[in-house]
């Protein structure tokens, strides 16, 4: 025999049907709308890569110490790489 939870008290003196282990893995979750996107972000995609935590480190004190964002940053850093190998700095 199940052993009655706070929760399933709860839930019954409320009028509310309890939900099976099974059912409540069975539930779909509701979906929110993450369609929003912010008007700077239209018509830009994402450029991203993964680094040593260091790296983060050393670009937020580079992005402080010239009044800059780390964005600001990786905009210039890929200019000039862009330039070294003869592409226009379109960043």
């Amino acid at each position: 025999m199940k052993k009655n939870t706070l929760m399933d008290s709860l839930t019954k003196a409320a009028g509310k049907k309890t939900l099976t282990i099974e059912e409540k893995i069975s539930e779909k979750p509701k979906q929110e709308n993450h369609n929003y996107t912010p008007a700077s972000r239209v018509g830009k995609k994402a450029v991203t890569g993964f680094f040593e935590p260091e790296v983060s480190k050393v670009l937020k004190i580079l992005a402080i110490e010239h009044e800059s964002s780390n964005q600001d940053l990786i905009r210039e850093a890929l200019n000039d790489l862009f330039i070294k190998y003869g592409k226009k700095p379109i960043a």
